[in-house]
């Protein structure tokens, strides 16, 4: 006999158990409780019946499918129709042999920065976890790239409370960081606050080149004022450098669980709430380069602004 326990009555929408008083269709096979069946008084599953087809079979390949999508080398539950396992990036379509070969000639080699296996995109945390409302799946969605650096820092500051780390791209290039992974607000501010802090300098500059000298040659860089001026600017930007270098992965991850929030209570939907986590976060190369072109036209701006008053 059939054992429908797990599988559901397609009225109620509520598993069948042990003590369930199951009645089935005669003509597709579709199980219902004893209670629901009588209460619709024939079996509803119109469609099996117009393409004569069986409930028990259906019900076998999307069991079939289901299997298939957990992954025979660490155990995660993917989408049914994911192609490559979404934690560990194995072909799931390989049996429980070949994956078992795989891990026995690669774990010897797996390659650990400070105990964590950078194969594991999670670094060991539970998918499930949450970190301030937000699981730990969502964050590494988010992040994209160097889950293994940025997960373990923001656990720590979760529970630590600590808001400050090292971010060695922040403390000289803030404004490419912060366009890479995508913080627009953040980047605007750290390019225009940089930028404009940096005029005495780039005046300065200027005043050194041949082609560009005499843009400038109505400003005394000998003067007390100027060189007052200047030094204040590079204190300025040079504390600047230091805050961001000091808090750039808090603001980063303020920023992170903020947006994810953001996007879950925007999207109800679990798979279009992945897919929005996954393109809003990750790293955006052409920022960058985006970000180069207007640092340049802000300097090309500023030369034309001093031709026309001098």
């Amino acid at each position: 006999m059939f054992n429908y326990i797990g599988s559901k009555c397609i009225v109620c929408d509520e598993e069948f158990t042990n003590d369930s008083d199951v009645v089935v269709c005669p003509e597709c096979g579709t199980p219902y409780h004893r209670e629901c069946y009588n209460k619709k008084g024939s079996c509803i599953n119109v469609r099996l019946h117009e393409e004569n087809g069986s409930w028990r079979e259906e019900y076998e390949r999307e069991k079939k499918k289901l299997e298939k999508s957990v992954c025979k080398n660490c155990g995660y539950k993917n989408n049914v129709d994911s192609k490559f396992c979404e934690n560990c990036g194995i072909d799931l379509s390989l049996d429980v042999v070949t994956v078992k070969e795989i891990r026995s000639n690669s774990d010897g080699g797996a390659i650990r920065v400070f105990g964590i296996d950078l194969g594991d995109r999670y670094c060991g945390l539970d998918p499930k976890e949450e970190i301030e409302g937000v699981t730990v799946e969502e964050l590494a969605d988010f992040i994209g790239t160097n889950t293994y650096y940025y997960l373990p820092l923001f656990k720590r500051m979760s529970e630590t409370g600590r808001k400050w780390s090292l971010n060695a791209s922040c403390l000289f290039f803030s404004d490419y960081y912060f366009a890479n992974r995508k913080m627009y607000a953040f980047w605007i501010f750290a390019l225009l606050f940089s930028f404009i802090i940096s005029i005495p300098s780039l005046l300065y500059d200027l005043s050194t080149i041949e082609i560009t000298k005499s843009i400038v040659t109505g400003i005394d860089f000998e003067s007390i004022l100027f060189k007052n001026i200047l030094t204040a600017c590079n204190l300025i930007l040079f504390t600047f450098r230091i805050i961001m270098c000091v808090f750039g992965n808090w603001f980063y991850y303020r920023y992170a669980i903020k947006k994810i929030k953001k996007i879950k209570k925007k999207i109800s939907s679990p798979i279009a709430q992945k897919k929005q986590i996954k393109a809003e976060g990750g790293v955006g190369f052409m920022n960058m380069v985006l970000n180069l072109g207007l640092y340049f036209a802000l300097a090309f701006f500023m030369m034309m602004i001093f031709i026309l008053i001098i």
